[in-house]
């Protein structure tokens, strides 16, 4: 019976023998997101999220009393 490369092996092999190019290419792909536009609705969820982190931030102020240090 005549042994083959699984695709994990090869993967691996070929990821050992050009870890620049691999590196290269990823980064060439982070900058082409990174130029996308940020749509407006992920924008404004965005902004949600964060007045709720720091209406709970102050929610938990209050729980805690008043501040002894």
């Amino acid at each position: 019976m005549h042994e083959q490369d699984c695709p994990d092996k090869r993967a691996a092999a070929a990821a050992e023998t050009a870890p620049e190019t691999a590196r290269g290419e990823f980064d060439q792909l982070l900058r082409e997101i990174e130029k996308e536009p940020v749509p407006e609705r992920l924008l404004e969820l965005a902004l949600k999220l964060q007045a709720a982190l720091v209406e709970r931030r102050g929610d938990a102020r209050k729980e805690d009393g008043p501040d002894r240090s």
